[in-house]
C-alpha cells in the first residue's frame, strides 16, 4: 500500500512529507499528515481527487466498515506554519 501512496503523493505538484498517526484511544483510528510547499498546492491535492486516490487505496487495505454505511470520516485541516 505505502509504495502506491508515495507514488501518486510524488505526482502532486508541491508534495513535501507524508506521515501517518494511530490513535491510542479508539481502535482502528488514523490520521494522514501530509505537508505542501504551498496552500494551493496542497488544495490541488485535494480539489483535483488525489486525496480521493489515496483513500480508495488505504480503504482497500484496510477497510474502516460495510458500505453504503460505513464509518470513513475525513476531514480536511490547513495548517500555515509561521516563519
Amino acid at each position: 500500500m505505502l509504495p502506491r501512496i508515495r507514488e501518486v503523493l510524488g505526482e502532486q505538484s508541491g508534495f513535501v512529507s507524508l506521515q501517518y498517526l494511530w490513535g491510542a484511544d479508539e481502535a482502528g483510528q488514523t490520521a494522514q499528515i501530509t505537508a505542501w510547499k504551498s496552500l494551493e498546492d496542497c488544495r490541488r491535492y485535494v480539489r483535483e481527487g488525489a486525496a480521493a486516490t489515496i483513500a480508495t487505496i488505504e480503504d482497500a487495505v484496510v477497510p474502516t466498515a460495510a458500505h453504503p454505511e460505513g464509518a470513513w470520516v475525513r476531514t480536511t485541516y490547513e495548517v500555515a506554519a509561521g516563519k
